[in-house]
């Protein structure tokens, strides 16, 4: 992390700047399950605080990893057999702001969820869905992923994780806040659903892709603005939304998607809560008996659970799919992709897997065997899904590499294949 440099622009999504943690009440522990960092200063000051009568607990907690690192990994804290920060307390609290306050948190625990990037000169503040309370914060309200005003006082760490340099030479980069800000209008134009508006994010990187890209040498102005108008103008959206319409998923490229996940039951992912989720929701396709079921007859189950559910709650599901991908869109800024095709893709391959197990978790497969449209059910499952989700591939790239992998390996990389993801 550095330090975040005067300036007068802050902004934030709505949902990150009301976020407030609610400790105790919370369905899970953001001290576990991953890796938890400290910098040279964290490890100096929780030494020193420590130093009085609990030294050592610090030296079984704490592994030095690295001699000299001021701003990168100096010392990990070592999780015990249950994945848990070795701080955690059996309150499930963390002991060290228990015992000597907030100012003593670890930088990654002090920020966490939130997500603070430098883009030019503005100070932008997103965050994390791997939060439970974030993710209600972000799937529940229509509002959540607004961008808001927001000052100094709203960053717990005067950090920044990451910085974006719009005005590098490379129009990729220098162009950042211009088709950024495209993206965001158009993954959240109301008037139609969430998947067509991922078809037309789709469609204006493919149309891009031969002139703008990290380094491209035949980038032209003229070509980018014709683009940006194009896919602009009401009469090509209702064409594309006509075309995208048309479009069935071939059953292969659905096995694909179902396969990595009924296949990712059975990997050493590393959060035991995410491995449960994914498991649930695949054995609600799996007879008794079976050791895998057949990947066509899994995928005209799931299209019918699908329909039930959009057919009821179709708003509820846009918004969550629509916010959870703002939210990705302006926390993780697409120049560190080579071009939007790439960056696109990624952004899809996750929506579709993240889609497959939101509509199998057996709590909706219960309600649809009823009849029942719960709401309450369909945001707690929302909420369940997402945040362990984000939990898991946040910190966890392998499971969304295998995926595209897979696709890679079966052909399936073309514009016309990601766009058939983008129905899944």
């Amino acid at each position: 992390m550095s330090r975040v440099p005067d300036a007068d622009n802050f902004i934030a999504l709505k949902f990150m700047k009301e976020f407030a943690c609610i400790g105790g009440d919370c369905e899970d522990t953001c001290c576990g399950g991953w890796r938890v960092s400290l910098t040279k200063r964290d490890y100096s000051k929780i030494r020193t605080r420590m130093s009085n009568g609990r030294l050592q607990q610090f030296k079984a907690v704490v592994i030095r990893t690295r001699k000299d690192a001021l701003d990168g990994e100096f010392a990990r804290v070592e999780l015990d057999e249950k994945g848990n920060c070795g701080f955690l307390d059996c309150d499930s609290l963390c002991s060290l702001q228990k015992d000597f306050g907030p100012s003593v948190l670890p930088k990654v625990c002090a920020v966490y969820p939130r997500l603070v990037s430098l883009v030019g000169s503005r100070i932008e503040l997103t965050g994390t869905l791997s939060c439970p309370e974030a993710a209600r914060k972000c799937l529940l309200h229509s509002d959540a992923v607004e961008l808001v005003d927001s000052s100094p006082d709203d960053l717990p760490l005067q950090k920044y994780n990451q910085h974006v340099n719009v005005e590098a030479a490379d129009p990729y980069t220098a162009y950042f806040d211009d088709i950024r800000s495209l993206f965001y209008q158009l993954l959240r134009l109301d008037e139609f659903d969430f998947q067509t508006r991922l078809y037309f994010v789709s469609y204006f990187a493919k149309i891009t892709a031969p002139f703008f890209g990290a380094g491209t040498e035949n980038f032209s102005e003229e070509r980018l603005a014709r683009a940006v108008k194009l896919i602009s103008e009401p009469a090509t959206l209702l064409e594309l939304a006509d075309q995208f319409n048309r479009l069935e998923v071939p059953p292969a490229i659905a096995g694909a998607v179902i396969d990595q996940a009924l296949g990712a039951r059975l990997a050493k992912l590393p959060n035991p809560r995410f491995r449960r989720l994914l498991d649930e929701a695949c054995l609600t396709y799996v007879d008794s008996g079976d050791e895998k079921p057949d990947l066509d007859r899994v995928w005209e189950d799931y299209v019918g659970r699908v329909a039930f559910w959009q057919d009821q709650r179709r708003n509820e599901i846009d918004r969550y799919f629509t916010n959870y991908s703002v939210a990705h869109l302006m926390a993780n800024p697409y120049v560190t992709w080579p071009d939007l095709t790439a960056y696109v893709r990624q952004m899809i391959v996750r929506v579709a897997l993240l889609r497959f197990i939101f509509f199998s978790d057996p709590a909706l497969l219960e309600c649809s065997e009823k009849d029942d449209v719960s709401l309450e059910v369909l945001d707690r499952t929302a909420v369940k899904v997402f945040y362990l989700f984000s939990r898991n591939i946040e910190h966890n790239f392998t499971f969304l590499t295998d995926l595209a992998t897979a696709l890679d390996e079966q052909g399936y990389n073309s514009f016309a294949h990601v766009v058939c993801l983008a129905r899944f």
